[in-house]
This record gives C-alpha cells, sequence and structure tokens, in this order.
C-alpha cells in the first residue's frame, strides 16, 4: 500500500477556458497605429518596436495591438512551392502518429468527433496546389486547424509565421467558472473581476479574435475590451531579440508556506493547519523542472523522501496529492513519485506502438546494436516503506491537459487501492468529468528527433543497398527533406511532436489506446471565489469531500 497508508485523493482543476492571472492596461505604444495606403503593416509593428526600444533598450517582449498583428501577418504572401514542400514533407513525419487509424474511426466511448488526417492533408494540399490561398497565414492556419481536430496534446506543429504574435485578451482577462457556495451551478466571471492580478494573460499564438471582445454582463452591463498582441523577433534586422520567458515574483502564488519547495516551484510539500492538522500536501505543478542542472531529477526526487519523512515524523496521517495543471513531464519522475508513495505496488506500464514498415527498420538496426544489453533493477532505499496507508490519499487534479510522466502518474494512482480522485472546477454543467484528459500517450517525440534517428540509420548504419531500398520509404522522405520540415517549425523541428507510443490498460484485450477511453474521476467540486485565490481552501474543501461530510457535485461520480 501507499506509504501514507490509504489516504490519497488526486486534485484537478478543469476550466472552461485557460486560467491565467494577470491584466495589463494598454499603453500609447500599443495601440492601433495610424497608417496611410502607403504604410505597410509590418514596417509599423518595425515602427513600434523602435518606439518601445526608444523607452528601454533592454526589452524584449514588444507589445502591439491585435489589428496590427494581424495585418502584418496578412501581408505575407503564400508561396505555393513552400507550401507543397512542406506539406509533402510533413506526411511523412505525420506517418509516426500512433493514433493516426484510430482518429479515423474512434472506438465507442471516445469523447471527441473523427478525423482523418490523411485526408486533411490532402485537401490542403490540393487547395495549396491550386493557389487558393490568399497569404501564408491563412494557409498555415489551415494547417493549425487540422492539427488542432486531433485534440492531442503530443500532437503538434508550430510553423514559423503563425508564432510570430501570440494574441491576447489583455483587458478583459480571463474568466473563471465559480460556485457561490460550492453547492449551487457555477456562474462564468472575469477573473479581473474577482482579484487585479498580474502575471499571465488568455494568450493564444496565431488565432486572432478581432480587435476588441464585446461583452454583456449578468446585470446588463455591456462592455469593449481591446485585445493586442506581444512578440519578440527582431522587425527591423538590425540586432537579434532573444525570447524572454516571462516569470513571475513568486512561482506559486496564492499557496501557503511550503514546509519544503524545490527551487523553480515544481514541487512543494505543505502542512494543513486547524481542523485538516493531520494532513500533508505534495503539490506537483509539473514532471519537468526549469532547473538547468545534471543531478536536477534526483534533487526532485530527494524532495519528495524528505517531505514523506517530515510528513511521517510531524504525524501526519493523511495526503493531498495536488496535480492541478500539471502539464506532465518526466516518465523518470513520474515512476519515481508513484513508487515512492507506493513501494510495494505492482507497476504497470502497457504500451503499443504504430506497426510501420519504417519502425521496423529503425528496430532492426537498433537490435544489431544491442547484442547484449545490460539492465539493473532493484529497490532503493526511498523505494523501502509506506508511509501513508491507501484510503488515506486523496490525488486532486484538474482533468484537463497531460503529458507522459503525468499520464503515467495518475493512470497508476487512479488504480491504487483506496485513492480517491477528485476533480475541481470546469464547465457549469453536471456530470463525469475524466481524471485525465487532453492526452494519455505514453511518449512524444519531436520532429528534430525523428530526422536525428532517420539520418542516423541513413548515414551510419546502412549499406548502399539498403540505402536505395528505403529512399522511397516515408523514412526516406524524412532524411531528404527533413532539414526543411525542421526548419519551418519553432526550435528547428521543437515545434514539431507527434505521440510516438499508446499507453494501453494492461487488462484491455482490444488493446484500445487510453487516448480514446473515457476514465472519470471518483468525485468532482466546484470552486470557490475563496478556492480559486486560496489554494489551502481548495485542499481544505477537497479533503472534507474525501474524509468528511461534505459531497461530491451531483451526478459526478460514476456510481451517481
Amino acid at each position: 500500500m501507499g506509504r501514507f497508508g490509504c489516504a490519497l485523493v488526486s486534485l484537478a482543476l478543469l476550466s472552461s477556458a485557460p486560467l491565467s492571472f494577470g491584466r495589463v492596461l494598454l499603453g500609447s505604444d500599443v495601440s492601433v497605429l495610424p497608417r496611410s495606403k502607403e504604410q505597410e503593416p509590418c514596417a509599423l509593428v518595425a515602427a513600434a518596436q523602435q518606439k518601445q526600444l526608444s523607452g528601454n533598450k533592454k526589452e524584449k517582449t514588444f507589445r502591439i495591438s491585435a489589428e496590427l498583428a494581424h495585418a502584418c501577418l496578412q501581408s505575407v504572401p503564400f508561396k505555393k512551392r513552400d507550401a507543397l514542400r512542406l506539406i509533402d514533407g510533413l506526411d511523412s513525419f505525420w506517418h509516426w502518429q500512433s493514433t493516426i487509424d484510430y482518429l479515423k474511426d474512434p472506438p465507442e466511448g471516445y469523447l471527441m468527433p473523427a478525423t482523418d488526417l490523411d485526408k486533411g492533408i490532402l485537401r490542403i494540399r490540393n487547395k495549396a496546389a491550386a493557389n487558393k490561398y490568399e497569404n501564408e497565414i491563412e494557409f498555415q492556419q489551415d494547417m493549425l486547424a487540422l492539427v488542432n481536430s486531433v485534440h492531442d496534446g503530443h500532437f503538434n506543429l508550430y510553423l514559423d509565421a503563425i508564432n510570430i504574435f501570440s494574441f491576447r485578451r489583455v483587458e478583459f482577462g480571463p474568466i473563471v467558472s465559480l460556485s457561490s457556495d460550492g453547492k449551487s451551478l457555477p456562474k462564468v466571471y472575469s477573473y479581473s473581476h474577482i482579484q487585479d492580478a498580474v502575471g499571465a494573460f488568455f494568450t493564444a499564438p496565431g488565432v486572432y479574435t478581432e480587435p476588441q471582445i464585446h461583452v454583456e454582463f449578468e446585470n446588463g452591463t455591456k462592455k469593449e475590451y481591446q485585445n493586442d498582441a506581444i512578440f519578440h523577433v527582431d522587425f527591423d534586422g538590425k540586432r537579434e531579440v532573444e525570447l524572454q520567458k516571462r516569470s513571475s515574483a513568486s512561482p506559486r502564488r496564492h499557496f501557503p508556506e511550503p514546509v519544503v519547495e524545490f527551487s523553480d516551484g515544481s514541487i512543494a510539500g505543505y502542512f494543513l493547519e486547524g481542523d485538516h492538522s493531520d494532513i500533508a500536501v505534495l503539490s506537483v505543478s509539473t514532471f519537468a523542472p526549469t532547473k538547468n542542472d545534471d543531478n536536477v531529477n534526483a534533487e526532485f526526487s530527494n524532495l519528495t523522501s524528505t517531505f514523506l519523512a517530515a510528513s511521517k515524523k510531524a504525524g501526519k496521517k493523511k495526503l493531498i496529492v495536488d496535480v492541478t495543471s500539471n502539464g506532465g513531464g518526466s516518465l523518470f519522475l513520474g515512476f519515481d513519485l508513484f513508487m515512492q508513495l507506493f513501494p510495494e505496488a505492482k507497476v504497470t506500464s502497457a504500451f503499443n506502438l504504430r506497426a510501420t514498415k519504417e519502425l521496423d527498420i529503425i528496430g532492426r538496426k537498433i537490435n544489431q546494436l544491442l547484442k547484449d544489453p545490460k539492465t539493473m533493477g532493484g529497490r532503493g532505499a526511498a523505494y523501502e516503506r509506506m508511509y501513508f496507508r491507501s484510503h488515506s490519499y486523496v490525488d486532486v487534479d484538474e482533468g484537463k491537459f497531460r503529458v507522459v510522466g503525468m499520464t503515467y502518474f495518475g493512470t497508476n494512482l487512479m488504480k491504487a487501492k483506496g485513492v480517491k480522485s477528485i476533480v475541481a472546477g470546469g464547465r457549469p454543467r453536471q456530470g463525469p468529468v475524466q481524471a485525465v484528459g487532453g492526452v494519455k500517450g505514453s511518449q512524444v517525440l519531436t520532429f528534430e528527433q525523428l530526422f536525428k534517428a532517420a539520418a542516423h540509420v541513413f548515414e551510419l548504419y546502412s549499406t548502399p543497398q539498403e540505402r536505395r531500398q528505403w529512399e522511397d520509404t516515408h523514412i526516406g522522405e524524412i532524411y531528404r527533406t527533413g532539414t526543411y520540415v525542421l526548419a519551418r517549425t519553432v526550435g528547428d523541428g521543437a515545434g514539431g511532436r507527434i505521440n510516438y507510443r499508446n499507453a494501453i490498460h494492461p487488462d484491455d484485450k482490444e488493446r484500445i489506446p487510453r487516448q480514446f477511453v473515457n476514465e472519470p474521476a471518483d468525485c468532482r467540486i466546484w470552486h470557490t471565489p475563496k478556492t480559486i485565490l486560496d489554494m489551502a481552501n481548495l485542499w481544505s474543501v477537497a479533503a472534507n469531500t474525501a474524509w468528511g461530510d461534505d459531497g461530491c457535485t451531483p451526478g459526478s461520480s460514476p456510481s451517481d
């Protein structure tokens, strides 16, 4: 059983729109600049950039109106030859997407509509070949719409032009779904009316939503809010602008004082007070710590061990594992955390791959290189004993976007006997929600990784005869056209990704990828104004729901 005996709760936060916390009023330098017919939109962007630099030479993030950014993008001409070259190269990368066949005819219970990538890319190619795109951004938005139809967080395509600007609803800010008392059906609110926070925004690269957003509130008030766009690239060609990651004063806003905390805020431990003084909380916001250190995984793991030991010493009886907003990350860290909580558990990580000729080619070459693989096993000292019994665990989650480490951790946690999974928030409607959503694949590969694999096979581990045989395969196409495709994506290939491995249930005889399986959480609770601004309050509500008299929202439990 788990280190905290048998009392674990998982908390998830569902949101009807991306939650962000921040608002910045537009200054005069980001208003729509007047222009004559002779003025080119991108030249106006360059002028706005220079004006902002004149006030701060070290500025790396620039703001303009959404309307001007959109006009600049629309001025980029469509080039048929380049588009066809990109499409033909992409097809071979997408061939590796593990769910491509299931997407055409999803199994019963899948919550999203079917989509056919092959037909979709052919439709776009035919339109491009007929030169029917007005400009480059229209073409790239068509590509983005096809990618988004897959509804898979591991399947991405961040192209060059569409990612120049990030459009934001800054004045209006994010929206949140809140219940006044935690029991009544939530209503949708503007977050900026709850608290005037600073630090983040509702941002979407390449998605233009008009110059303004028009809002009518429940009391009849109507308001108009300006949208803006930010960018980092150099528009005058005279200087090089580095990308800047926005950071806030604290990586854990709205959290109480931690007992232990990783330097980047990716994991932290807390002790609740008052009526819940016997409860410890382990908050894991990501399995991808940003600290640039060779020992980062060991330090992340050691912090967990330190906190569990401190919890035992302090006499804590129950544990809440808070993975709200956890987007995933390292498979190892997800595995390590689960094994520290449940050192005696039987761990399952079944998966399958899409059977292709290209996979067979690479697999055979790898087998030749690994004639005598050596592996090491055994339990480390950190996995020797449990601190809490499984009925003392609660997993608090958001039920939204997930990647690798979170998929693995969440799946095994849900299967652990006695563990309760609780989802917090979401769209204001009754009914169950999934504890792990967005993506449930078990491994993601970037275009860069696929290209390197193809290059290694062709350049280092093949004979001239084999290279001739493979020229017309998808791996041959990746080797031949990959450098161009990588150059068209953000990060030279890092901006293109596919899901390589499907996670499946070991006892599923049909081997359906978990991406297509609906797995509801044990319980759902609504957010209130208090829980959205105070994480300790959210944990207390989760504790009362899991171990007290507070019930789940109507219809949210699978047994309802």
